[in-house]
C-alpha cells in the first residue's frame, strides 16, 4: 500500500493507491502573516470587529417583495380584527429597521393604505415607524414629499434611533409625539439588514470549538516581495496568499482591506458569559448542539440580531410581528470573506436561530424561498398567535406564486435583453414585474433613444402612471423622475411629464433643464403663463442655454402671432376654465398632429388631405400661414388642460350673398365652414361633442367682430356619429344632398346671431 503525500490535495482527503479518500479535516489554521504584519495586527472578537457596514445601506427590493410583506400585514389585520385582538382607537404601528430603507417602508404603507379600506379594514389606524440617529437624515425624510403627505394624516413617525444603537426603543417620536406601546402588537420588518448587523463567528471542529478573531490589513501594508506561495496557505488564505503580490496590488482598489482570522480554542459556557439572562443560554446551547452533531463548519451567530428583537419585544408587550428576509446562512457552514470593502461586509444570517431563543413563545414559520438562497421568515409572539393560520398561508402563497427571487432573476436577465425585445414585450415585462420602476429603468434608455413609442400610446401612457404610482423618490439622488418624465414628453403625457419634473426639482432643486421640460409641457397643454415664466426661470440659472433660449424665442414669436389674429382672442382664451382650449395651430403641434391624424378614416371623413409620412405635413404648414394671412381659413388646435393636442378644427370663411339682392354683387353679411376632427387617441371620450360646443361659443363670441352670421358643415351620410354630434350641438339639417351611395354627403347650418 502506498501513500500519497501531496500537498496540492484539499484538507480532508488521503490518497491511497491513486484512490483519494476523505478523512477528518485538520484543526482550522490562522492566517500566516509576515512578521511586520503580525506586530500591526490588532485582532479583534467578530462582535466588535471593525469590518461590519457603519449603516444599513439601501436594500434590494422589487415590487414581489412589496406584494409578498403587503399580502402577509393585511391577512394578520385580518385575523387579529376576527380575534378582537386590537385596540381601534389606538395605532396598528409597522417599524422598518434601518434608516436607508424608507422608500421600502413608504412604498408598503403606500400599498397597505390603498387596500384597507377596500377590505374592510378602514377602522385600522396604520402608523409607520421609520427609524434614524443622524439629525441630517430626519430632516431629509421629514422633508420628503411622500413622507410629509403620510406625517400630516399621523400615519407616519420618525424615531431617533436606529438597528445599531445600544439604547432601548424610544417611546416618542421626534415630533414629540407618544408612541403607544401597550394596546397593540407592533409588526416588524426587517428586510435583509440583520445580516448587516455583528454577529459571533465560530469554527465547530467535531468536538471542539474554536472562536474566530479579525484584523483588518490595509494592501500597502503588504511589503511587495511577500510571496505567500512559498507557505503553508491557511484555512481561510487572504486574497494575496492566492497569487503573485503584484497583480493583487493593480487590481485591488485603494481603499479595500484584506481580512486576516486567528482561531481561538473556546469553550461554550464561557462564550456566553457576557450575555444577558435570556442570551446566555441560547449562545451555549448553540455551541453545544453543532457540538453535539460532530461536524467541521463555520458558523455564525447572531448576537446583535437577536439582542435587537429581544429589546423591540420588551418595548411593545402586547407581542411583536416579525416579518424577516435575509441572506441563508448555508448549510454546510460559512464561507468567510477575504476582502472588506470600504462599505463594510455582512454575513448571511442563520434566522432559525434567531426563533430558538424562546422556542415555545408564538408562532413561527420559515420559508426558503424558490431559486434564491435567501429565506423569509414570520413570527407571531401576541396571543393566540398559534391560531393564526391564515396570515402564515397567505405569506407562504405569495412568496410561490410570486416569487421575489424569481423577479429578481428576470430583472437581470433583461438587462442584457432590452434590444431584442418589441414594444408589446416590454410592456408585457413591466406590468408582470407589477410595475416595478426598476424594470421600467432597464428600458428607458432604449425608448428614450428611440423617441418614445408610438403605437398603443394611451396604454403606455397608463402603463407609465401605474410605474409612477409605484415610485418611491430618492431623496439624496433622484433621477428614475427626470427620465420617466422625459418618456413621457415623447407620449405627449405631459400631465405625467409635469409631474415628474416638479417631483424632480422637488427633491434636487430647481434646474434648467426640468424647468424647460416644464415650460415646453405648459406649452402643449395650452397653459403660456406658466410656460413663459418656466422658460424666463431656466434663463435665469442659465442665461447661455441655446435650448431654453430657442423655446424662449418660439413662445413669444407663437404669442405675438395669436394676438394679430383677427379670429383668436387671447384674453379672452386665458380667462377660460376648461379643461379644452382653441388654440391657433403651432409648429409645435405638428409631430402630434401627425400622430393622432395618422388612421386612415380620420382623412376619410374629413375629405381631407391623406397623410402619409411627416414631410407632407411641414409642407402643409406654410399653407396654412399663407392662408392665415389671407384671412381665408382659421387652423385651430383642440388642447387638453391634461392630454395637450387631441385634435383640430379649421374654419374656412365664405361670402354669403344676402337674400332679395338678386344677384348685385353686394355681401352684407359672411357665413363660416366648419370642419373637425378627435385624434385616434381620444375617439370615443366625447371629445368631439365638447370640442363643437367649444367651436360654436368661440365663434358666437366674435361673430360681431368677425361679422359672421351663419356656421355651416357637411358630413357623409354614412357617418353617423359626427351627424349625431351635429345635431345635439344645435345644427339643422338642410335640404341639400350633394352626390350618391357611400359619396353622398347632407348639409347643416346653425345661426350664430
Amino acid at each position: 500500500m502506498t501513500v500519497q503525500n501531496n500537498s496540492k490535495l484539499s484538507a480532508g482527503e488521503l490518497v491511497i493507491n491513486g484512490v483519494e479518500y476523505a478523512v477528518p479535516s485538520q484543526a482550522p489554521k490562522s492566517s500566516v502573516l509576515a512578521t511586520n504584519l503580525m506586530q500591526n495586527c490588532h485582532f479583534k472578537t467578530s462582535i466588535n470587529a471593525d469590518f461590519w457596514p457603519k449603516e444599513v445601506p439601501e436594500p434590494k427590493y422589487n415590487q414581489a417583495w412589496v406584494e409578498v410583506y403587503v399580502t402577509s400585514i393585511l391577512a394578520w389585520l385580518h385575523e387579529a380584527t376576527h380575534s378582537k385582538l386590537l385596540d381601534t382607537t389606538k395605532p396598528v404601528y409597522i417599524l422598518q429597521a434601518g434608516s436607508q430603507t424608507y422608500r421600502l417602508g413608504l412604498t408598503i404603507l403606500h400599498k397597505l393604505l390603498q387596500s384597507i379600506e377596500s377590505q374592510g379594514l378602514s377602522d385600522i389606524n396604520l402608523c409607520m415607524i421609520f427609524t434614524a440617529e443622524d439629525e441630517n437624515k430626519q430632516t431629509l425624510l421629514m422633508n420628503h414629499p411622500d413622507f410629509g403627505y403620510f406625517c400630516e394624516q399621523q400615519q407616519a413617525k420618525i424615531i431617533e434611533w436606529d438597528i445599531y444603537s445600544s439604547r432601548a426603543l424610544p417611546l416618542q417620536a421626534i415630533d414629540g409625539d407618544r408612541i403607544y406601546t401597550e394596546q397593540n402588537p407592533l409588526v416588524f420588518i426587517a428586510h435583509g439588514v440583520l445580516s448587516l448587523l455583528p454577529q459571533a463567528v465560530y469554527q465547530v471542529h467535531y468536538q471542539q470549538v474554536y472562536r474566530a478573531e479579525f484584523a483588518s490589513i490595509s494592501l500597502d501594508e503588504v511589503p511587495q516581495n511577500y510571496d505567500t506561495e512559498a507557505r503553508d496557505k491557511p484555512a481561510m488564505p487572504l486574497l494575496w496568499s492566492l497569487q503573485k503580490q503584484s497583480k493583487v496590488h493593480s487590481a485591488a482598489k485603494a481603499d479595500t482591506k484584506q481580512l486576516a482570522v486567528n482561531w481561538q480554542l473556546a469553550n461554550p459556557k464561557s462564550e456566553s458569559s457576557g450575555l444577558d439572562d435570556m442570551l446566555r443560554p441560547w449562545l451555549e446551547n448553540t455551541l453545544l448542539f453543532y457540538m453535539a452533531q460532530g461536524v467541521n463548519k463555520t458558523i455564525a451567530v447572531p448576537i446583535k440580531a437577536a439582542q435587537l428583537l429581544n429589546n423591540i419585544e420588551v418595548a411593545f408587550p402586547r407581542g411583536v410581528v416579525q416579518l424577516v428576509s435575509d441572506e441563508v446562512h448555508p448549510e454546510f457552514g460559512l464561507k468567510l470573506p477575504q476582502t472588506i470593502s470600504p462599505e463594510g461586509i455582512g454575513l448571511p444570517i442563520d434566522i432559525g436561530l434567531l426563533h430558538k431563543i424562546e422556542e415555545n413563545k408564538g408562532f413561527v414559520k420559515h420559508i426558503k424561498l424558490p431559486f434564491d438562497n435567501k429565506s423569509l421568515a414570520i413570527s407571531m409572539s401576541h396571543k393566540d398567535s398559534i391560531t393564526f393560520s391564515y396570515t402564515s398561508h397567505a405569506l407562504e402563497n405569495a412568496c410561490k406564486t410570486g416569487s421575489p427571487a424569481a423577479h429578481e432573476h428576470i430583472h437581470q436577465s433583461l438587462q442584457r435583453a432590452t434590444k431584442a425585445l418589441t414594444e408589446s414585450q416590454i410592456q408585457a415585462y413591466v406590468s408582470q414585474s407589477n410595475y416595478d420602476p426598476l424594470v421600467m429603468a432597464i428600458f428607458l434608455p432604449r425608448l428614450l433613444k428611440e423617441g418614445g413609442p408610438i403605437n398603443e400610446r394611451p396604454a403606455w401612457r397608463e402603463l407609465l402612471n401605474k410605474v409612477w404610482e409605484n415610485h418611491v423618490v430618492d431623496y439624496e439622488n433622484e433621477t428614475f423622475a427626470f427620465e420617466l418624465g422625459l418618456l413621457a414628453i415623447d407620449l405627449s403625457h405631459w400631465a405625467l411629464a409635469k409631474t415628474c419634473m416638479l417631483m424632480r426639482m422637488e427633491i434636487n432643486g430647481p434646474s434648467t433643464a426640468c424647468l424647460h421640460n416644464l415650460g415646453l409641457a405648459a406649452w402643449a397643454t395650452g397653459d403660456m403663463e406658466i410656460a413663459v415664466q418656466s422658460v424666463d426661470l431656466a434663463l435665469e440659472l442659465n442665461p447661455q442655454d441655446e435650448q431654453v433660449l430657442n423655446l424662449r424665442s418660439n413662445m413669444l414669436e407663437y404669442l405675438s402671432r395669436c394676438d394679430q389674429l383677427p379670429w383668436f382672442d387671447v384674453q379672452a382664451n386665458q380667462s377660460q376654465d376648461s379643461v379644452l382650449k382653441l388654440l391657433p395651430v403651432s409648429e409645435q403641434h405638428l409631430r402630434e398632429y401627425y400622430i393622432q391624424y395618422r388612421r386612415p378614416d380620420i382623412a376619410e371623413r374629413l375629405r381631407g388631405v391623406r397623410l402619409r409620412q411627416f414631410e407632407q405635413l411641414q409642407s402643409l404648414w406654410h399653407t396654412w400661414l399663407e392662408e392665415e394671412k389671407l384671412k381665408q381659413k382659421a387652423h385651430f388646435a383642440l388642447v387638453h388642460a391634461e392630454f395637450g393636442f387631441i385634435g383640430g378644427v379649421v374654419i374656412e370663411f365664405n361670402a354669403v350673398e344676402p337674400k332679395g339682392t338678386h344677384g348685385d354683387g353686394k355681401f352684407e353679411y359672411q357665413s363660416a365652414h366648419l370642419s373637425f376632427w378627435v385624434g385616434k387617441d381620444f375617439q370615443n371620450r366625447g371629445f368631439g361633442k365638447s370640442s363643437v360646443s367649444l367651436i360654436i361659443n368661440h365663434l358666437r363670441d366674435l361673430s360681431n367682430k368677425l361679422n359672421i352670421s351663419l356656421l355651416n358643415t357637411s358630413a357623409w351620410s354614412h357617418n353617423m356619429v359626427s351627424r349625431h354630434i351635429l345635431e345635439v350641438s344645435g345644427f339643422h339639417e338642410i335640404e341639400k344632398v350633394k352626390g350618391e351611395g357611400v359619396m353622398e354627403e347632407v348639409f347643416y347650418e346653425l345661426s350664430l346671431r
